[in-house]
């Protein structure tokens, strides 16, 4: 076989002489040998071979062979097809020996038209959408595909008949798989006659297929999921083996076989049967049945029936056992039903203890007894006896804990959506795992499980007839009350059924149930008493004789009212419930209004007056129903008075709920008609609740401050203080003590003198920032800014006594928490651990870079771990190791590692969901001379190896790195035999191996074309 490559539309122009043609051929030893040949030489055998003329898509044969002339032969070709204009004959007979199937003749037929499909050695399909004739594929399969249906066969020699098309098929349509299986797949839709699978399955797969016969010879059927309960089934020659018969069927006829099992819901013969059981063999049919397996007569039946009383009564269950077997000395089980006092026409036990026990005495029948049989006293004539009624007969399965229902006549069935919990004796309905005495469960989102409570009358109805009702009881005989609370729904109307209704819950109080709640036909809610109907845009809530609340959806925004002594009648009219004042909170939608009444009659209607209102902004109005400020009191004034038992008297607190640096706290304004002329401000200079006092005054227009009193006793003045010439001002000690003197010299130099030679402290905002003691020392308390210097001087030396580099300290009271030391190119930094500094360094800098000795953490003041903690990190770990963390709060795709040369990003570390994404630049617009190359050439010359590695003798596979670089030199690092040793970048082998891959594909589709 030769594959020749052909590449149309080529022009001619382009076409030189000693251009070639690559011819592709399979020797019998199945490999590829590649030849070619020139332009040139094709042409000089054409022109030496032959020569003619033709037509169009005719194929040439030789029509003088002598002389090299060529013409049509009766073969054109068409799209896709050799059409033959006559006979083919084979003259002689194949000779080639090989494994696969010799075939003269191979074809795919995919008809749509009515003609048949033959098919000698290929697939014979039918797609179209009118009605098809047949399909013989007489090797291979045979298969209808159309859209409305066949008529004839469709028969599939060495494959499968298949049948996965749809419309209406003829009244003899036929499927038959002569050495293979005949098949509806589950995608076909129609009737057909018959389905003969002679070597293989009959088989039905979908349930929209309906067979009217199905025949396995030599083979089994199956109605898997197909409609078939009305088919006659026939299985020839079952080669001795019983098999099974899956599905259900009416008819079954067995030939020179033994019985098969049948799995399907109804058994091997039904009611639906119009044909008579065929049997080959010896069938028993005994007279009296012995065992379960029998066939049994009507006379027996009949017998059965007519020994049975019409008037039965259960008397208990019965243990059937001997003594032998555990049971009652006697052997007539447990109880005794040989007693004459068991002997009562119509009574009967049904056996709960399989047995051997005889109840009519020693060596008689019956003595076999199951669980589920009747042992029933009959009336025979002169001889009355206990006769069994056998229950054997219903069968069924399921699993344990499922609850068995009956399922079909005389069959019983389980499933998990109802179950038994024997161990919790609890009951599951949607569930195997209740959780309480009775549990229902639903999976459907939009209903969920449902409990109904049905009230079966059809008639009638008057208000306060019971629809249903939950009652919860004790068992307990010494209370005459054993409902001890209740639920139940009520007709709250009369007709044909309680259009109205209303749900009561009821308790008990003294032994006695009475109603406590009750939900109307409205929705209104009424506790210890009958809810009041509103009109129907409010829904109320009524508790005891006076309390209430009502919502509603108004045009205006959401109402909700608190009531107290009132309610809304079905008009809208406010009244009273009872003789008294009344009050209530209206809210609406976010404004809050406390209303009274005065006192008058129950049910008079009510006449609102507002007290104070809550407007939408949080303002609280007294007097007013628009405040302007949080506290808008009209029409009065506000009076604080004491109670007289404090020592501080009148309180009154303006407070601020912050405590931050610059807040003002509370703001006294004096005002006129025009405006403000004075202010008194309080607020804090820091977090620590320092406090200052401003007093301001106008001045023309302008307010400015005047003092202000500082948290430290101080007092700022916004202007001049003015000392008399020659005083001084004294700053006196908290006890009235002079401690310092501020005054002036002759020359007018500023004179700070203490008193009693105790140093001063400079403050700021009550914070001391310098302190000039009595030993001579100065104390900084924050921070020491120098000025810097030029030409790299420092700009702040600290020394030792003897002039030699010394350090900086830190001191909490007596203990030095940090030291900052310094020596010639190295600086390290040493932090205290409550105890003292020690010799442990936190931080070296000299000139070799900067050591850490322990975490490094950048952005933020923990471990990042990416659940709680993000930013990054170097982490210390077990064995000298140190982590780098590298943690984001987002889960979708964020950069962490950047990499860039001076050619720009040439990669990246990427996190996305629960994955990192490794990067290296490869965007297009990076690249150029792209050019395609043979990748399964360079991949077949790197040499792979199963190795060992020196320093622990543990296995892999890989390259080595030297071999690998003659080959792909940019996916290794370093030289051979260098001083570093040699790396690889596996990565850079992938684009190779998909080359390959691509490659090699090709390669496989021209092998399965051939």
């Amino acid at each position: 076989m030769a594959i020749i490559y052909s590449y149309p539309n080529l022009p001619l122009s382009e076409l030189n002489s000693v251009d070639t043609f690559t011819i592709n051929a399979t020797n019998t030893n199945g490999e590829i040998i590649t030849n070619t040949v020139s332009l040139s030489n094709l042409a000089t055998y054409i022109t030496n071979t032959g020569t003619g003329s033709g037509t169009t898509n005719k194929i040439v044969k030789f029509t003088d062979g002598a002389n090299g002339l060529l013409g049509d032969s009766i073969m054109t070709e068409s799209t896709g097809l050799i059409d033959l204009a006559g006979q083919f004959v084979s003259t002689s007979s194949p000779t080639l020996t090989q494994l696969a199937p010799v075939s003269g003749i191979k074809a795919i037929l995919n008809g749509t038209t009515a003609a048949p499909n033959v098919a000698l050695y290929g697939e014979s399909k039918n797609t179209g959408s009118i009605q098809a004739n047949s399909n013989y594929g007489l090797y291979a399969k045979g298969e209808f595909e159309g859209t409305a249906g066949f008529t004839g066969f469709v028969i599939g020699g060495n494959l499968e008949a298949r049948y996965d098309g749809s419309g209406t098929n003829g009244a003899n349509a036929t499927m038959y798989g002569s050495f293979s299986l005949a098949r509806a797949t589950s995608a076909a839709n129609g009737t057909i006659s018959y389905m003969i699978g002679a070597d293989n399955v009959a088989k039905i797969e979908g349930a929209n297929v309906t067979a009217n016969n199905l025949q396995g010879a030599h083979t089994g059927v199956s109605l898997t999921d197909g409609t078939a309960g009305n088919v006659i089934v026939q299985i020839l020659d079952f080669d001795g083996t019983g098999g099974t018969v899956t599905g259900d069927l009416s008819y079954l006829q067995i030939q020179n076989d033994t019985m098969p099992t049948v799995s399907g819901t109804s058994r091997a013969i039904n009611s639906l049967s119009v044909l008579p059981s065929l049997f080959t063999g010896q069938v028993e049919i005994p007279l009296v049945p012995t065992i379960n397996a029998h066939a049994t007569s009507k006379q027996y039946v009949d017998q059965q029936i007519s020994s049975v009383v019409s008037g039965l009564v259960f008397q208990s269950t019965w243990d059937a056992r001997t003594q032998a077997q555990g049971g009652l000395a006697g052997d007539a089980g447990n109880p005794d039903l040989s007693d004459a006092s068991k002997k009562v026409v119509g009574h009967y036990y049904v056996v709960s203890v399989a047995g051997n026990a005889t109840p009519n005495g020693a060596g008689q029948e019956p003595s076999s007894w199951n669980v589920g049989d009747w042992c029933i006293y009959v009336e025979q004539g002169a001889t009355d006896r206990w006769e069994k009624l056998d229950q054997t007969f219903v069968s069924g399965a399921g699993a344990a804990g499922q609850v068995t229902f009956w399922n079909s006549q005389n069959e019983v069935a389980g499933d998990n959506n109802f179950f038994w919990d024997n161990t919790n004796k609890r009951l599951g309905i949607g569930t195997t795992s209740p959780e309480s005495n009775l549990e229902v469960s639903d999976s459907t989102q939009a209903t969920g499980a449902t409990l109904s409570i049905t009230n079966a009358h059809i008639g009638s109805w008057v208000t306060g007839d019971k629809i249903g009702s939950i009652d919860f009881r004790i068992d307990d005989t010494s209370t005459t009350q054993p409902v001890r609370a209740k639920i139940h729904a009520e007709g709250k109307t009369t007709g044909t059924y309680p259009s109205d209704s209303q749900l009561v819950f009821s308790t008990t109080n003294g032994n006695t149930i009475s109603e406590k709640m009750l939900i109307d036909s409205a929705g209104d809610v009424g506790i210890g008493t009958l809810p009041h109907t509103a009109g129907n845009t409010w829904r109320t809530f009524y508790v005891g004789s006076s309390a209430t609340i009502l919502s509603r959806q108004a045009a205006s925004g959401a109402d909700t009212i608190f009531g107290n002594n009132s309610y809304i009648d079905s008009s809208n009219v406010d009244k009273r419930i009872t003789t008294g004042g009344a009050s209530r909170i209206f809210m609406n939608q976010d404004v809050f209004r406390f209303q009274r009444a005065v006192s008058d009659s129950g049910d008079t209607t009510i006449s609102w007056s507002e007290s104070m209102r809550i407007d939408s902004l949080g303002n609280v109005g007294i007097g007013t129903t628009s405040p302007g400020q949080k506290l808008d009191v009209t029409g009065g004034g506000v009076k604080i008075q004491s109670d007289g038992a404090a020592a501080a008297g009148a309180y009154l607190e303006l407070k601020h709920p912050s405590n931050n640096a610059t807040d003002v706290c509370a703001t006294i304004n004096l005002t006129n008609s025009v405006g403000g002329y004075a202010s008194i401000i309080g607020g804090t200079t820091g977090a620590n609740n320092t406090g200052y006092i401003e007093f301001k005054t106008d001045n023309a227009g302008t307010q400015e401050t005047v003092l202000t009193l500082n948290g430290d006793n101080s007092a700022t003045f916004a202007g001049a203080v003015t000392v008399k010439s020659g005083n001084k001002l004294i700053l006196n000690r908290p006890n009235n003590a002079v401690a310092s003197e501020i005054s002036t010299d002759a020359s007018g130099t500023m004179i700070l003198n203490s008193v009693n030679d105790e140093g001063f402290k400079f403050q700021n905002a009550g914070t001391t920032f310098l302190t000039l003691d009595t030993s001579d020392e100065a104390t900084f308390a924050g921070k020491v800014n120098v000025a810097g210097s030029t030409n790299n001087e420092s700009a702040l030396n600290v020394l030792t006594q003897s002039g030699s580099i010394g350090s900086i300290g830190f001191e909490t009271g007596s203990e030095v928490t940090g030291i900052i030391s310094s020596a010639t190119e190295l600086m390290e930094f040493r932090v205290g651990d409550g105890v003292g500094i020690g010799d442990a360094k936190q931080l070296t800098i000299d000139t070799n870079g900067i050591e850490v000795q322990s975490r490094a953490l950048f952005g933020t003041t923990g471990i990042p771990n990416g659940t709680s903690v993000y930013g990054s990190g170097f982490i210390p770990g077990s064995n000298d190791r140190m982590f780098l963390n590298l943690a984001t709060s987002s889960t979708s795709t964020k950069e962490h590692l950047q990499f860039f040369n001076p050619n720009g990003k040439v990669g990246t570390i990427k996190t996305l969901n629960s994955a990192t994404q490794f990067n290296t630049s490869s965007d297009y617009r990076l690249k150029k001379d792209l050019k395609d190359f043979d990748g399964l050439d360079k991949v077949s010359k790197i040499p792979v190896y199963d190795f060992k590695w020196k320093v622990d003798d543990s296995s892999s596979y890989g390259v080595m790195a030297h071999e690998l670089q003659d080959i792909l030199p940019d996916a290794v690092s370093g030289e051979k035999d260098g001083e570093e040793m040699q790396g690889v970048d596996y990565s850079k082998i992938v684009p190779l191996l998909i080359k390959s891959i691509q490659e090699l594909e090709a390669k496989v589709k021209i092998l399965e074309n051939k």
